[in-house]
This record gives C-alpha cells, structure tokens and sequence, in this order.
C-alpha cells in the first residue's frame, strides 16, 4: 500500500504509539503453535483404526448381551 493510496490512514499511523515486542515474542508464539498441534493431535488420535475398532467392539458386544438377555 503506497501514502498516495490512503494519506490520512498513512498520517494516523505516523502518528501512533511505537511498540516494540517482547524479545521472547518469537518463542512465545512457537509455543502457542506447538500447543495447539497437541490439541489436535489428541483429538486425531481417537479416529486411529487401533481405537475406533476395539471400542466400537466392545460396544456391540455389550449391546448384543443386553439384547440377548432381554430376550430369554
């Protein structure tokens, strides 16, 4: 974006606050990032093959035992 584009915005920004981040600022927002990859690397561990499929059995079996003894 060029000052001829938009002057007074330009004009605004020379006028602000200079900030300066923090000199962990890069190590704090890797962090952050690595975090959330956990988070979802939980989550995308249930939908592996070696849980679904034991669980989902276990569940059957149960439901056919209950539906085995409600019919006798």
């Amino acid at each position: 974006m060029n000052r001829e584009d938009d002057p007074k915005l330009w004009d605004l920004l020379g006028r602000a606050q200079k900030v300066e981040p923090s000199p962990f600022f890069a190590r704090n927002v890797v962090r952050a990032i690595r975090l959330r990859q956990r988070e979802k690397a939980r989550w995308v561990g249930w939908l592996n093959p070696r849980r679904i499929v034991p669980t989902l059995s276990a569940v059957v079996a149960a439901l056919l035992m209950i539906t085995a003894v409600e019919t006798f």
